[in-house]
Order: structure tokens, then sequence, then C-alpha cells
């Protein structure tokens, strides 16, 4: 008996939060600030922007910028995209052009010298399906890597065409043809 390998994937959206937005725009315009008061101005001035900085760079990272609102599963002969108004199932060997863009996993650390943890939410899986191409975003969370990993085997070992462009710390298989 042979075991089914299943991934089940959160299904994500993004958020659209004012604060969010705000935050950005602050950061963007005080860390050029903080330079130019190092340059020009006083110190006083320097750690009024160096804590405004922080003070909007801290939520940033709390608050989260997606939603889930369903589920992605994959198995060796389907994809069956699971959100809350209905279920749609798409046939590997249909899909074409299926491509796998992995940026980074739940609670990992981003890539280079940085403190910042990634949320794992700008993962996508694409492809074309009867001429119209699918998006759909997902979370990748550590549990999720390993069945990942051998269902992209598995496909590899089938013969199932996919592409992987993977900026995780986390290795995963790539096709060969």
């Amino acid at each position: 008996m042979k075991l089914q390998t299943v991934v089940d994937l959160p299904l994500l959206t993004a958020r659209k939060i004012f604060m969010l937005r705000l935050l950005t725009w602050i950061l963007f315009i005080t860390f050029p600030l903080i330079f130019l008061s190092l340059i020009f101005w006083s110190g006083k001035i320097t750690l009024g922007f160096l804590v405004l900085f922080a003070a909007s760079a801290i939520p940033m990272q709390i608050m989260s910028s997606y939603e889930t609102v369903g589920t992605i599963r994959l198995t060796k002969d389907e994809i069956i995209i699971d959100n809350t108004q209905e279920q749609t199932s798409f046939s590997v060997l249909e899909a074409d052009k299926l491509e796998f863009t992995v940026l980074g996993i739940h609670g990992e650390f981003n890539r280079g010298r940085s403190f910042i943890l990634n949320q794992g939410a700008n993962n996508f899986l694409k492809f074309r399906h009867m001429g119209e191409k699918k998006q759909f975003r997902f979370l990748m969370k550590e549990e999720s890597v390993n069945e990942l990993k051998r269902l992209l085997e598995l496909w590899s070992e089938n013969n199932i065409p996919y592409s992987l462009y993977n900026k995780s710390l986390q290795s995963f298989p790539k096709f060969q043809k």
C-alpha cells in the first residue's frame, strides 16, 4: 500500500490596510531623513528620526499583510483550490507552465544579515489551464516544506514538468528534463 502524498497550503489574499501603507510611507521618508540629519542637523533631530523609524518598522513586522481565504491542496494528480466560495480542481497533466515561486518560509530569517523574520506569505503557484492564466498566493510554513519536497520529487519521477524559483533558505528539488 503506497501512501498518497498530499500537501495542504493556506490560500491567501492581500489585505489592504491603511495603517500598513501609512507605516510604509513613514519608513520611506524617515530613512533618508536620518542620513540628512546626521550631515546637516543636530543629534537630537537624528534621534527623533531614529525613534520614528523604529516605531514604524516594528509594527510593520508584527502586522500581517495577508488573510487566509482557503486551501491549496496539491496531490500527485491534481491541484485543488478550496476557498470560501467554491472548490475548483485542475489536473496536473492539463496544467501548462506549472511554476512555483517560493520567496520565503514563515519564521525563517530573510536572506542576508537580517534580523527580520519572513512572514512566508509571498509565495505563488502559477500555471495555465485551457489558455487561462491562474495564480494563487500561499503561505509556506516549515511543516509543509518536507511534504512539498516529496511531492515535487514525485512529479519529477512521473515527468510532470514544473519550474521552481526559490529564494528561501530551504532547498527544493528542481525538475530534470
